[in-house]
């Protein structure tokens, strides 16, 4: 067995229940949808944007950069136009 920290002891995922419109649900298998893999698939998604939306810049980080600015200026910055 893989080394997945989100399998139970019998190996298999955790099951979770989620309210889904029933005619939504009727038509993902109609068109064959994998439900299981879609739901992870668009959790992994909402995830992904929330962090990216949500975390915020650490503070060195900010500072390193605006040090490097203030020492080099922009990369790049003989280009801009304005």
């Amino acid at each position: 067995m893989p080394d997945n920290p989100l399998l139970n002891r019998e190996g298999s995922l955790p099951k979770a229940s989620v309210a889904v419109d029933k005619a939504l649900l009727d038509r993902a298998k109609s068109l064959g949808i994998d439900i299981e893999g879609a739901c992870a698939a668009g959790l992994t998604a909402a995830i992904r944007n929330a962090r990216a939306t949500d975390e915020p810049l650490d503070p060195e980080v900010a500072e390193s950069w605006n040090a490097y600015v203030r020492n080099h200026g922009l990369p790049l910055g003989k280009y801009r136009t304005f």
